[in-house]
């Protein structure tokens, strides 16, 4: 993209627009965290920033780490927990722009940052301290590491992902498929083939060992209970159609309806150059693939949490931008449908996180979503 065309951008998808709208959507986030209370895991979770340890029973230590890092700077209070998750939406963003220039252009960075905020779990969930929030950044950070090594042909940046997939791990081990993707990656586009031969993707791999030891070796102090837990529920029970539906259209909700159109319609745009081996699209497309097939076989077996395929929704809205960038001007459809998109996420985001601080129908009904998210401390008193 030149100069010229770069100038043509409308105000949101040029740097300084994006920087403002990320800017104001994180101050109404950190007001949202501050004077909102705890949803019942993050009450659970706050336990382990108080006793930070190498590991846990039910995920990898990272989110307690965060939370313990919280604490230590604002003290044991309800923004603390959630103080590193509101930071991590802005870094995630930053990261998600640099990735997608890198792989593709600077057009669709813009719609990329624009889709993922205006994804109702990064809009409305992307205050709460779970483990899905380290997660998300982590797996983005790998693939932001992977694009600067696309890019530059530097084999050192095989260590930055080594780092970022490793701490990655110590967060949820949904980032064992983001591993399976890299290697296929590998395999599949002949030019990436050429760093097998590179000491520095093994020098990465150790370091994403190194980083995962502490879970290993809780685990071996523990009977290995965390991964008997976790990958005991690999593939539910028997055959069933009876979740698939209820996976997807969980999916399709919270990464918002209009914009899991367009990303479908990427996800078609990047399989032809799949097919033909393409550097950027083969890499966007395998790193989401082997973890997306394991939902789908999982989700015909047993439910699948919506929460779940969240470590894939930065490269969902990168598809989603893909597509969008491409379009010739007179496709005017699409064109409204990724603005739609953008205008009903950012707004049920503002409206929501507004109406969990200040109820706007002034009632507490427990059929409403922030219900949990309000009355504690004056159930506390009482």
């Amino acid at each position: 993209m030149t100069t010229a065309q770069r100038d043509e951008l409308p105000f949101l998808l040029r740097p300084a627009g994006l920087t403002l709208l990320v800017g104001l959507l994180t101050a109404l986030k950190v007001f949202v965290a501050a004077n909102s209370h705890f949803v019942e895991d993050e009450a659970y979770y706050r336990l382990w920033g108080l006793s930070p340890a190498l590991s846990y029973y039910d995920h990898p230590p990272m989110i307690g780490w965060w939370i313990g890092t919280g604490q230590a700077l604002f003290g044991d209070t309800v923004f603390a927990v959630r103080a590193l998750v509101v930071a991590s939406g802005v870094i995630g963003s930053l990261a998600l722009w640099r990735t997608t220039c890198l792989l593709f252009d600077r057009q669709a960075a813009g719609w990329a940052v624009l889709f993922l905020n205006a994804s109702l779990l990064v809009g409305i969930g992307g205050i709460l301290a779970t483990p899905d929030a380290p997660s998300v950044l982590f797996w983005g950070l790998s693939l932001w590491a992977l694009a600067e090594l696309s890019a530059s042909k530097n084999a050192n940046w095989w260590l930055v992902v080594g780092l970022m997939a490793g701490f990655g791990l110590l967060a949820k081990y949904s980032v064992l498929f983001l591993g399976t993707g890299i290697v296929l990656w590998l395999l599949w586009v002949p030019p990436a083939r050429r760093w097998l031969q590179s000491w520095q993707l093994w020098a990465g791999g150790l370091i994403a060992v190194l980083c995962f030891s502490p879970v290993l070796y809780w685990n071996h102090l523990h009977d290995w209970v965390s991964f008997y837990k976790q990958f005991g529920r690999a593939g539910g029970g028997g055959f069933t159609a009876r979740y698939i539906f209820e996976f997807l259209g969980g999916l399709i909700g919270l990464l918002n309806p209009l914009i899991a159109v367009l990303a479908v319609a990427g996800a078609v745009l990047l399989a032809k150059g799949l097919k033909a081996r393409d550097t950027a699209a083969s890499l966007l497309v395998l790193t989401v693939l082997p973890f997306l097939v394991y939902l789908l076989y999982h989700s015909l077996h047993a439910r699948v949490q919506a929460n779940w395929p969240a470590p894939l929704f930065p490269a969902f809205a990168m598809m989603a931008a893909v597509f969008v960038a491409g379009l010739q001007p007179g496709q005017r459809f699409w064109q409204g449908l990724a603005r739609a998109g953008v205008v009903l996420g950012l707004a049920i985001a503002v409206l929501v996180q507004t109406h969990a601080v200040a109820p706007l129908t002034g009632s507490l009904a427990r059929k409403d979503p922030t219900f949990q998210l309000r009355g504690w401390p004056e159930i506390g008193r009482q």
